[in-house]
C-alpha cells in the first residue's frame, strides 16, 4: 500500500514537473525567436504526452489504492457473501425494498452488481442457488433457479439483493423472536379449498382470512406444541389478532447474514450441561437420552457400536480360548448394568441398559434377523 502511494505521488510530480518546465521554456523561447515556434510546439507536444503518461500511472495507482482501501473495509461484506452456498433456498428482497431503493432509471446499485428493472418480478420470491460466479471486482454473484418463473435475461444476484436463506426447521426448534417466511400466495391459489376459501390440512385448518399474510416474513410471538397429536404451531400478530401457523403453512425459518453474525457473537464457550430430554408430563425420557448418547458422542469416540462389539467379540474369543459372539458380549454388558442397578439406583445404569438393548437389536438385524 505505501509503495503504491509513493509511486502515485512521484508519478504525478514527474508529470507535472515535465509539463511545467516545458511550458516555461516555451514561453521564454517564444519571446526570443518566432521561427522556433514549430519545433517548440512539437517538443511541447511530446513532453505533454510523456507527462500525461506519468499522470495516467499516478491515477491508476490511486485507483488501486482506493480499491484496496474499500476491500479492506468490506470484510463484513465478504463474510456475508460467503454465508450463501450452492443449493441454498434464498428469498429475494421485497418490492418495497426495490421501490424505495431504485434510481430514476429503475436500477438499484448493489455490492458487485446492479439490480435491473426487469428483475422486479422476482422480488419476494424464493429461489435456489444453482451457480456461483466471481465478478471482475472480486464479489460473488449467485445464479438462482425459480420454480414456475422464467426470467427473460440471465439474472445474477449479490448478497445484498437477498433477505436471507430459508432453513427448514421443526416448529419445536423455533424461538420467540425468530423470523419465518409464510407460504406464498401461489401455494394458496394452487391448493384445494373449502367452500369458504379455507384449506383443510393434515394438521390444522387454514383460515381464509390468513391469506393476506402469505409471502410475508413475520416474527414468532408465541408457540405451542400438542404432544398428543404430535404437531405444533407458532403465533404471529400484525393486526392485533393472533393467528396460529403450523409447519404446513410456513416455508421455513429465515436466517440472514446479519442474524447469523449476531448469533456467533453471542455464543459463549462455557461448558454446557447435558441437554435435557423431557416427556410431555415433565419426566425424563431415558430412551431419548440413550439414543442421543448412542448416536452422538460415543459413536464419534468408539465408531459404530455394532462394529465395536464385533471387535470386542474377537478379542474376547482370544482371551477365553473359545468363540464369543457380539450378542454375548452385549449381554454381558447388560448384566453388568443390571447388577449395578440392583445394588444402587443410578439413572446412567438404565440409560446404558437401553443403549445396549438397541445395540443388541442392531446386531440381530445385521445378521438378517438370525440369532
Amino acid at each position: 500500500m505505501m509503495r503504491k502511494i509513493i509511486s502515485a505521488i512521484l508519478g504525478a510530480a514527474v508529470g507535472y514537473s515535465l509539463f511545467a518546465a516545458e511550458l516555461g521554456d516555451f514561453t521564454f523561447l517564444m519571446g526570443l525567436q518566432s521561427n522556433l515556434v514549430a519545433p517548440i510546439l512539437l517538443c511541447l507536444l511530446v513532453t505533454a504526452m510523456v507527462a500525461a503518461f506519468f499522470i495516467w500511472i499516478a491515477v491508476s495507482l490511486l485507483g488501486e489504492i482506493i480499491s484496496d482501501y474499500k476491500s479492506q473495509n468490506l470484510k463484513t461484506d465478504k463474510t456475508m457473501e460467503n454465508f450463501y452456498k450452492v443449493g441454498d433456498k434464498v428469498l429475494v428482497k421485497s418490492r418495497e425494498w426495490y421501490e424505495t431503493s431504485k434510481d430514476s432509471d429503475g436500477r438499484v446499485e448493489c455490492v458487485g452488481d446492479t439490480f435491473m428493472p426487469q428483475m422486479e418480478e422476482l422480488c419476494g420470491k424464493v429461489g435456489t442457488i444453482r451457480r456461483e460466479h466471481l465478478s471482475r471486482n472480486g464479489h460473488i454473484l449467485y445464479k438462482l433457479y425459480f420454480k414456475d418463473v422464467n426470467p427473460e435475461q440471465d439474472c445474477w444476484f449479490t448478497y445484498d439483493m437477498l433477505e436471507g436463506k430459508i432453513v427448514e426447521t421443526d416448529i419445536k426448534d423455533l424461538k420467540i423472536g425468530d423470523k419465518v417466511l409464510l407460504k406464498s400466495k401461489e401455494w394458496y391459489d394452487k391448493s384445494r379449498k373449502t367452500a369458504d376459501g379455507g384449506i383443510t390440512l393434515s394438521q390444522y385448518y387454514f383460515n381464509p382470512d390468513m391469506a393476506r399474510y402469505l409471502g410475508k416474513v413475520v416474527h414468532v410471538i408465541g408457540k405451542e406444541y400438542d404432544y398428543h397429536r404430535d404437531f405444533g404451531y407458532i403465533k404471529i400478530s400484525e393486526d392485533g389478532r393472533c393467528w396460529d401457523w403450523t409447519s404446513e403453512m410456513i416455508e421455513g425459518k429465515l436466517v440472514s447474514p446479519e442474524d447469523a453474525s449476531a448469533a456467533l457473537e453471542s455464543v459463549t464457550f462455557e461448558k454446557k450441561d447435558e441437554p435435557l430430554f423431557k416427556n410431555p408430563d415433565g419426566t425424563t425420557n431415558l430412551l431419548a437420552k440413550a439414543a442421543h448418547i448412542l448416536n452422538g458422542d460415543r459413536q464419534a469416540d468408539y465408531s459404530d457400536p455394532v462394529e465395536n462389539f464385533e471387535t470386542i467379540a474377537k478379542i474376547a474369543s482370544i482371551l477365553n480360548g473359545r468363540e464369543e459372539t457380539p450378542e454375548t458380549c452385549v449381554s454381558v454388558m447388560m448384566a453388568v448394568k443390571l447388577a449395578r442397578e440392583a445394588f444402587k439406583h443410578k439413572e446412567d445404569n438404565l440409560i446404558d441398559l437401553s443403549a445396549y438393548a438397541e445395540i443388541r437389536n442392531r446386531i440381530f438385524e445385521k445378521k438378517g434377523g438370525k440369532a
